[in-house]
C-alpha cells in the first residue's frame, strides 16, 4: 500500500514538473526570439574580456621597454574574443545562412531553393524588431520566393548578396566592428614602432566596447525585440502582449539605469509610454479583445516607442 502511494506521489510530482517545465519552455520560446538574454550575456562576457585585454595592451605600451610580442598577444586575444562576441549577434546566423545558400547555388545551380529562402525568411522575422529596413528586406525575400520554383537562381544569388550586406544590428555589430578595426590599426602602428599612435587607436577602441560591456546598447536591443513582438501579438493574444511589455519595461529600466546622458530622456520617455500602454490594458483586462479604437491608440504609442528606440544609434 505504501509502495503504491509512493508511486502515485511520484507520478503526480512528475506531472507537475512536466507542466511547469513545459509552460516555462513555451514562455521561453515566445519571449526569446531575436536576441535572447543568454546571447546578450555572452556578448557582454566576450566584449568585457576583449576590453580587459586592450587595457592590458595599453599598459604594456606605456612601459619603458615595449615588448611587442606581449602587446600582440593581448591584441590577438582581444580580436579572438570580439569574433566570439560577433557570433552571438542576431545578425550572425542569418548572414551565414545566406552565405551557405549562395554557395549552394554556385555549386548546384539547377536546384529549387524555396525551402532555403523560407528558412531565411523565418530568421529575418525574428530580427524584425532590430532591422530598420526590415520591410524592404522582407519584400525582397517575398519576390525571391515567387521566382524560386522557376529556378531563376542567378537572380536569387545576386539579390541575396545585396541583402546580406544590408543586415546588421548597429548597436551590436557596428561597435564590435569598430573595435576590431581599431585593434588592427594599432597592430599596424606597433609593427611600425609608432607606439603613441597605437595607444591612440586602442584608446578609441575602448568606447565601443564600453557600450556593450557596461552601457545601454544590449538592453536597448532587447527592448526593441520585445516592443516589436508586443505590437504583432496585440491583435492575436493580449496575454502575450502583456508579457512582452513587461520584458520591454524590464530591459528599458536597465538601459535607463546605465545609459549615457544623451539617451536618458529618450529612455525615460520609452518607459513612460510602456507604462501608459499597461494602464490601458489594465482597464480592459477582463476582455479577450480590445476595442478597435484602443488597439489603434496602443499601436500609435508603440510606433512612438519604436521611433525613440531607433534614435539611439551609438
Amino acid at each position: 500500500m505504501l509502495k503504491r502511494l509512493n508511486l502515485i506521489l511520484v507520478f503526480i510530482l512528475s506531472v507537475i514538473i512536466f507542466k511547469f517545465s513545459y509552460s516555462a519552455s513555451v514562455n521561453s520560446i515566445y519571449l526569446n526570439e531575436g536576441l535572447t538574454e543568454n546571447q546578450a550575456y555572452n556578448i557582454k562576457v566576450y566584449t568585457t574580456r576583449a576590453l580587459n585585454l586592450i587595457l592590458d595592451a595599453q599598459r604594456a605600451l606605456k612601459k619603458k621597454k615595449v615588448i611587442r610580442k606581449e602587446v600582440y598577444m593581448y591584441l590577438d586575444g582581444a580580436l579572438y574574443f570580439l569574433n566570439e562576441a560577433g557570433q552571438y549577434s542576431p545578425s550572425y546566423l542569418i548572414k551565414r545562412e545566406i552565405e551557405a545558400t549562395i554557395k549552394m547555388i554556385e555549386l548546384f545551380p539547377e536546384e529549387d531553393y524555396t525551402l532555403n529562402l523560407k528558412g531565411i525568411d523565418v530568421g529575418l522575422q525574428e530580427l524584425a524588431g532590430n532591422l530598420s529596413n526590415y520591410q524592404y528586406i522582407r519584400k525582397s525575400i517575398d519576390s525571391l520566393l515567387q521566382i524560386a520554383p522557376m529556378k531563376r537562381n542567378q537572380k536569387i544569388k545576386d539579390k541575396l548578396e545585396t541583402i546580406k550586406y544590408t543586415i546588421k544590428i548597429p548597436l551590436i555589430d557596428d561597435n564590435i566592428n569598430t573595435a576590431k578595426n581599431l585593434i588592427a590599426s594599432a597592430k599596424d602602428h606597433i609593427k611600425a614602432k609608432s607606439y603613441i599612435k597605437a595607444q591612440k587607436s586602442l584608446e578609441l577602441a575602448i568606447s565601443p566596447l564600453e557600450r556593450l560591456a557596461f552601457r545601454e546598447n544590449l538592453f536597448v536591443v532587447l527592448a526593441k525585440e520585445y516592443i516589436y513582438k508586443a505590437k504583432i501579438s496585440l491583435r492575436i493574444d493580449l496575454s502575450l502582449t502583456k508579457k512582452y511589455l513587461v520584458s520591454a519595461l524590464y530591459a528599458s529600466n536597465k538601459a535607463y539605469y546605465v545609459s549615457s546622458i544623451e539617451n536618458k530622456d529618450i529612455l525615460n520617455n520609452v518607459r513612460y509610454d510602456i507604462l501608459k500602454i499597461g494602464n490601458i490594458l489594465e482597464k480592459y483586462e477582463n476582455l479577450k479583445k480590445l476595442p478597435d479604437d484602443k488597439l489603434r491608440e496602443i499601436e500609435t504609442i508603440i510606433d512612438k516607442i519604436q521611433k525613440n528606440l531607433y534614435s539611439i544609434t551609438n
